[in-house]
């Protein structure tokens, strides 16, 4: 199957590949409007320094590469855990404000209306609060009032006291500008700090299920951009990229490629109309961020209400563990209560393709030797309103219509927990740095949160709410689950997850940073 070149030297690294990286810093800019010679000049220093697709890309499949030739070793007993391979990675985005301000307000003509108004305006929008109480933009650090951003950069590395060099180091530099560029709002991002590495801080493993896009890199190797993991010869290979994870083309992502076909997820070559936005923003994604404060106590609390109001309804086995996976659709250590509804199986959790291995409307045969997902209609095993069945469906039809489309609604998460485990320190605040690369804000984030978690009867009927993302300010929360003939709607007011700042942001090519916003 055709495979489109994507222009790695000029697609910035995060969106596509991904920085992978357990220490993370977001550096939120403002430009001083009567300064902005000073702004291009820096961009101009700070373009050949960003990390791009190509680089990116190869740098992870090198470390994979080197942690299966070091587990080895490692299991031999010749060499140390960990691969002495490491990068230090920076990517800017401009928020609406920032672009007008570096290229005047005729470049943003053609993008679409929800980055130009930005994410202050857009947060009712997506069932944020909006009378003062936490959650209103009135109430965020950053990205609301006179906190609103002009940029932000994205700074990623390995190890922590590189983080706070590079940071430093960048203060520094933009010192060297007069007033230029001020820092406004850092935050920093430690993947090892929640109550365990790769967990979010209630518990549950996070990033599992990624889409696989398509697409070769135009580096002299030419590699895929992400592995194969399917022999050729079973049945899902042509359109997936592992068990259960169906390909996606880069457009879904990216402005300037081939998009989905919304009827026929193996067709490479649907021909789209031309992009509204401008020529120059070719290669270049939206980039949203959120900043999500979690209220670890409210949430447990949550979970012992759940659990005790399914009991009382006649469900048998429901403790808060279960019904928090049932919330979720995975156990914590991310196996899927698809494949294993009763109890968690940390062999499938660990197993490369296991957490991914499922769909909900067909028997899937399992890939990995455990227990096989089966056809679940009614949601007996993963509830309807399950978190990860309310947000990516997979193979069932939806209000949108036959599963295919779901594929259209994808995007690519890049988020990092802040704050320390609630076991640790519990008067701190905690949370996640939310991140996600789209090419359209509204028909892939807001939508994803606006009309599926937030809504009862979508994307099937009578699923209610989503239980762990949803929010609707003015009334109470209805989630439904069933176990054999039993039928229940939890109802809740608590509040565990709320937004403490936020900004809809574009990431544009390497060039158009170059040629266009440093000119």
């Amino acid at each position: 199957m055709t495979e489109p070149e994507l222009r790695g030297d000029e697609i910035q690294g995060d969106s596509l590949a991904g920085f992978r990286k357990d220490h993370v810093a977001l550096l939120f800019l403002r430009f001083d409007e009567t300064r902005i010679g000073a702004v291009k000049e820096w961009l101009g220093k700070l373009w050949p320094r960003l990390a791009t697709l190509n680089a990116v890309a190869q740098f992870n499949d090198a470390y994979r590469t080197m942690r299966r030739m070091f587990k080895a070793r490692v299991d031999a007993r010749t060499l140390p855990p960990d691969p002495e391979l490491y990068a230090i990675w920076v990517n800017i985005a401009f928020t609406a404000s920032g672009i007008a301000k570096l290229a005047g307000p005729g470049a943003l003509t053609g993008f679409e209306t929800a980055f130009v108004m930005g994410a202050e305006a857009r947060a009712g929008v997506i069932g944020d609060a909006e009378d003062g109480s936490p959650g209103s933009p009135q109430t965020w650090i950053v990205g609301a009032g006179k906190n609103v951003p002009d940029a932000m950069l994205n700074i990623a590395v390995d190890y922590e006291p590189d983080l706070a060099g590079t940071v430093a180091a960048m203060r520094s530099e933009l010192a060297t500008f007069g007033g230029a560029i001020e820092i406004i709002h850092i935050d920093t991002g430690n993947a090892k700090i929640a109550p365990q590495k790769g967990h979010e801080h209630f518990g549950f493993r996070d990033g599992i299920s990624q889409p696989a896009v398509r697409g070769i890199l135009d580096a002299p190797t030419r590699p895929l951009l992400t592995p194969r993991l399917i022999p050729e010869d079973d049945p899902q290979h042509p359109g997936c990229a592992a068990p259960g994870v169906p390909l996606v083309q880069p457009g879904e992502f990216v402005l300037g490629y081939i998009r989905q076909d919304p009827d026929d997820p193996d067709e490479t070559q649907q021909q789209l109309p031309t992009p509204p936005e401008p020529e120059w923003a070719r290669d270049g994604s939206y980039l949203v961020y959120r900043r999500l404060a979690q209220n670890v106590p409210e949430f447990r609390a949550f979970l012992d209400d759940g659990a005790a109001e399914l009991t009382r309804a006649g469900f048998t086995g429901i403790d808060a563990g279960r019904f928090g996976a049932m919330c979720v659709g995975r156990w914590k250590d991310g196996s899927p209560m698809a494949r294993t509804p009763l109890v968690p199986d940390p062999v499938m959790a660990a197993h490369p393709t296991g957490p991914q291995d499922f769909y909900f409307w067909k028997d899937t045969p399992s890939a990995d030797g455990r227990p096989s997902a089966t056809m679940d209609a009614d949601g007996q095993r993963c509830p309807v309103s399950a978190h990860i069945r309310k947000i990516n469906p997979r193979d069932e039809a939806t209000d949108t219509g036959h599963n295919p489309r779901t594929l259209r609604r994808r995007i690519i998460r890049r988020g990092v927990t802040y704050g320390p485990s609630y076991d640790v320190r519990p008067d701190e605040e905690r949370g996640l740095l939310f991140l996600c690369y789209q090419a359209s804000i509204t028909d892939q984030f807001e939508f994803l949160w606006r009309l599926w978690a937030n809504k009862n009867d979508t994307p099937r009927g009578s699923a209610g709410i989503d239980p762990i993302i949803g929010q609707n300010p003015l009334q109470p929360r209805d989630t439904h689950f069933v176990q054999g003939n039993l039928d229940a709607t939890v109802t809740t007011d608590r509040r565990f997850i709320f937004s403490t700042g936020g900004a809809y942001l574009f990431a544009p090519s390497i060039s158009a940073i170059r040629d266009v916003l440093a000119r």
